[in-house]
């Protein structure tokens, strides 16, 4: 499966004049897949209230992705994908 345009934040302020992304800020959008991770096990467990656990490998096969830069802005375009 191609991944689905999941999230495009407009970055602004000093650090982003000239349409630049500086490298320490991909470390701050890789936490954003850990996070899509836990939000998707918490609500697992919260349709599934007779489960005490997630099934193995539940999140597996979710990636996010740096998929593009909005040309002439900084805007990093992030892709949501998974194989199910």
């Amino acid at each position: 499966m191609n991944g689905v345009e999941f999230l495009r934040p407009r970055l602004c302020g000093k650090r982003f004049e000239g349409g630049g992304i500086p490298l320490e800020v991909l470390k701050d959008l890789s936490v954003l897949e850990d996070m899509l991770k836990e939000v998707a096990k918490w609500r697992f467990l919260q349709d599934h209230p007779e489960r005490r656990c997630i099934p193995r490998g539940f999140a597996n096969d979710v990636e996010l992705k740096l998929s593009d830069v909005a040309v002439g802005s900084t805007v990093p375009v992030i892709t949501f994908k998974t194989v199910w």
